[in-house]
């Protein structure tokens, strides 16, 4: 069953959200000699946890 015509568009518009949050990081990665730490699983549990 082919999906609707907006349902996709929404898709589409979170992969561009992704996309765009990747190239901010690597930007900033790059402009400041920095290397990717990874904060890990447990980074937002520990940071708020409910």
């Amino acid at each position: 069953m082919p999906l609707a015509c907006g349902h996709a568009g929404g898709k589409k518009r979170d992969l561009v959200a992704v996309e765009h949050s990747i190239l901010v990081s690597v930007r900033h990665m790059l402009s400041h000699d920095m290397d990717h730490h990874d904060l890990g699983g447990t980074y937002f549990p520990q940071l708020a946890p409910w």
